[in-house]
């Protein structure tokens, strides 16, 4: 286990139980409890697969096994070696921050932290939607059957895209939301700005940056 592995498992064990603390409801498992009854679950029997059973899935685009965490939406496949980065959600870029009765906070570290706790030695299936140009995956994961965007969105570590590119459950993912957003648990139990105003803003800080130095 590397440094960065350690020191995630560590952040995950405060950071999660301080951000269930911020809320007004401090059941976040609970939570996760009501919308398994709400959305679709897709479950591989991975343990009882046989190794050509197990070819036809990936010829399928289904991903299944171990992964590591790369940041709060990018997983690593280990077997076979792929980079997917989870459908359906925005989540704060590195250098964000959010504020806690003014006191600022990390949310990107925490969202990451966040899905280490929920990943780490456990197998995970990955419905293969799209391809980017850098032959990153985007797909719809889930672990031990739940659906992990959605997890992670009524945990409040997550958003829902707006961009609505793909073929999920997006009304499903903005109940989600509006749960989260009620109960003020992780984002919600303080003032944020959007990740994808929040790129926006740095984009255009540094293009002006540009402009003065020309």
């Amino acid at each position: 286990m590397d440094y960065k592995t350690f020191s995630l498992m560590g952040i995950a064990a405060i950071g999660v139980y301080v951000l269930s603390q911020m809320g007004e409801d401090k059941r976040i498992g609970g939570q996760i409890d009501t919308y398994k009854n709400m959305i679709e679950q897709t479950t591989l029997a991975a343990n009882t697969q046989q190794p050509a059973q197990k070819v036809e899935a990936q010829q399928q685009g289904i991903l299944q096994g171990q992964v590591r965490v790369i940041d709060a939406r990018t997983l690593q496949f280990l077997n076979p070696d792929v980079k997917v980065e989870i459908a359906g959600i925005e989540v704060c870029d590195k250098g964000q921050l959010a504020y806690f009765n003014g006191t600022p906070w990390p949310c990107e570290p925490m969202a990451t932290a966040w899905i280490v706790s929920q990943t780490l030695g456990r197998e995970i299936q990955c419905q293969t939607l799209d391809r980017r140009y850098d032959a990153t995956v985007i797909a719809r994961c889930g672990v031990n059957g739940a659906d992990i965007a959605a997890e992670a969105i009524v945990a409040g570590h997550a958003l829902v895209d707006q961009r609505g590119h793909y073929k999920l459950p997006y009304d499903t993912y903005q109940s989600l939301e509006n749960q989260a957003r009620q109960s003020r648990v992780g984002l919600w139990s303080s003032s944020f700005t959007r990740p994808d105003e929040w790129r926006q803003s740095v984009y255009e800080d540094r293009k002006s940056q540009v402009r003065m130095i020309e």
